[in-house]
């Protein structure tokens, strides 16, 4: 179960920010660099999505490949076989392992490939799902 930091929550490939973080920022800062670019590269890239407006809670998140589509359109994904999913927040000081350790973030094993994401966000239920479906 996760907490939307910032009331939102980032979906994310793992690789892909973490090799972007490494060669071009040269901090652990994501979340300035997507204020300061509205997003920038890793939004145009699609391997950072942000899901903004979501409630307070503890939230348990689903990722289902290829089965179905959520009420509400997000972007175009791209993966590298693992899709992460974390509170908005924790991007200012980005430590994937770390963050993994403490619970703060929750990763999903798919396909290689870029997918076009949907998502059905339940309030009241504190339910995330996301619908990656292959393009």
């Amino acid at each position: 179960m996760l907490f939307p930091e910032l009331n939102a929550f980032a979906l994310y490939s793992k690789f892909d920010v973490i090799s972007f973080m490494n060669n071009e920022l040269g901090d652990n800062n994501i979340l300035d660099y997507l204020i300061e670019n509205n997003g920038g590269e890793l939004v145009e890239k699609g391997v950072l999505l942000p899901i903004f407006n979501v409630d307070d809670g503890l939230y348990n998140i689903d990722v289902i490949v290829n089965d179905g589509n959520g009420s509400q359109e997000l972007g175009v994904f791209c993966s590298s076989g693992e899709v992460s999913v974390i509170g908005l927040g924790y991007l200012a000081e980005f430590d994937h392992e770390l963050l993994c350790m403490a619970g703060k973030n929750q990763s999903f094993i798919v396909p290689n490939g870029t997918f076009g994401v949907s998502y059905c966000l339940n309030d009241i239920e504190e339910n995330l799902t996301i619908y990656l479906n292959s393009i």
